[in-house]
């Protein structure tokens, strides 16, 4: 009831009215990742999970997000890909703490020689170097 009933939210939940399941907040994480990470010469991402997660702060109705992420760890696969784990912060607009923070696992395969675009190799826009996604409206 209290991510779905606006009214018994109001009336009995701690936050005054509905809120964001947390599980929805991680699920714009790979569509925010889209927008601040560049990925070169993979064919494909598989995600083995998320690790660390903290839900920190509810996100409200017309709450507008943003994502800052950043490499944390990569090293070479068998195969020629490439596993990295990638930490990520999601802020609200106006609002010190974050709500959900977290790191997530991402396994980059690489392109094969005959896979129209040829070889490719995996790259970030850089290591360690800090990203943050145009804010995202929560409705």
């Amino acid at each position: 009831w209290i991510h779905t009933d606006p009214e018994r939210a109001k009336r009995e939940s701690p936050f005054g009215g509905t809120i964001a399941h947390g599980h929805l907040t991680l699920s714009l994480a790979p569509r925010l990742l889209r927008d601040i990470l560049e990925v070169k010469g993979a064919r494909l991402l598989v995600n083995p999970g998320i690790e660390k997660v903290r839900l920190r702060s509810p996100v409200r109705p017309g709450d507008r997000l943003r994502m800052t992420a950043w490499v944390t760890k990569v090293r070479n696969i068998r195969g020629g890909g490439v596993r990295a784990t990638l930490h990520f912060v999601f802020e609200i607009e106006g609002e010190k703490r974050p709500a959900v923070f977290g790191d997530v696992l991402a396994v980059f395969l690489p392109r094969s020689e005959g896979y129209p675009g040829g070889p490719g190799r995996t790259s970030s826009r850089g290591a360690d170097s800090r990203r943050t996604s145009p804010l995202f409206p929560v409705r």
